[in-house]
């Protein structure tokens, strides 16, 4: 059912593909969820495979490379390699399960050490795999892994990094939306990203807002406010947030 160009490019495709080791394929069985371009250090973690089977499969230019640092896959390539997995008898949605779990447990570190130091090299890491980045949340959101999204709440320091803040209200707050409400503690810590968000948005009555709602949620859950990290966020933006609008108040009643 491929249209007849395809023909001889799949008959090419499957000659390349039976002179591959079998490591070789199941490591680019592995990558066949990737879209455009995406790091070395990416490949390897997904296909989860030793450089010389990364270097073997551009060789075989089953991977292509745009840069010295960026590689991808061609569509035509994608397509037969997502062919190849599911006559292999591999689930799609476990391949995209692993992509998932991979970049976001990536992101993770990635968003912690923005937080810690507001290094340009960790901004600009998150900046080059985004659109990876960007497709795994929504996947671990479709999928209810809470788990994976309260890990990489530190994102909200890309979007302060970036100056972003009202991209990074939307993001949080369609997350929020898509999720239900019978996971309070996911709730309650999104509100805690999007109250950060209020503040450099300079809408304080709504950081406050959510803020406090966020603490409220997460008291009623019973949460153990010096071993969690939960709460943090929303803690300090509470007093910050006041605190300024207690100082816009004075300064009205100067200027009065």
């Amino acid at each position: 059912d491929r249209p007849a160009r395809h023909h001889n490019l799949w008959r090419l495709f499957d000659y390349s593909w039976q002179m591959l080791a079998e490591a070789d394929r199941q490591a680019a069985l592995r990558l066949s969820v990737l879209r455009g371009s995406f790091s070395p250090e990416a490949a390897l973690a997904i296909a989860d495979c030793p450089p010389e089977v990364l270097k073997r499969l551009i060789q075989s230019s089953f991977i292509g490379q745009t840069s010295a640092y960026r590689l991808v896959l061609h569509p035509l390539v994608r397509q037969f390699l997502t062919e190849q997995a599911t006559q292999a008898g591999y689930d799609v949605a476990e391949l995209e399960n692993r992509f998932m779990e991979v970049t976001l447990a990536w992101t993770s570190e990635q968003g912690s050490r923005l937080r810690q130091t507001f290094k340009a090299a960790c901004f600009q890491a998150l900046h080059a795999e985004w659109r990876h980045v960007e497709r795994a949340w929504w996947l671990a959101v479709d999928r209810r892994r809470y788990d994976l999204l309260e890990s990489c709440l530190d994102l909200l320091f890309y979007f302060e990094a970036r100056g972003t803040w009202g991209q990074g209200n939307a993001f949080f707050a369609a997350t929020r939306q898509k999720l239900p409400t019978t996971n309070r503690r996911i709730q309650a810590r999104l509100d805690e990203a999007q109250a950060f968000m209020a503040v450099r948005l300079l809408d304080l009555p709504r950081a406050v807002k959510l803020a406090k709602r966020s603490l409220q949620t997460l008291q009623d859950l019973g949460f153990d406010a010096q071993n969690d990290d939960a709460g943090k966020y929303a803690q300090v933006i509470l007093v910050t947030a006041n605190h300024a609008l207690k100082q816009t108040a004075f300064s009205e009643e100067d200027e009065v």
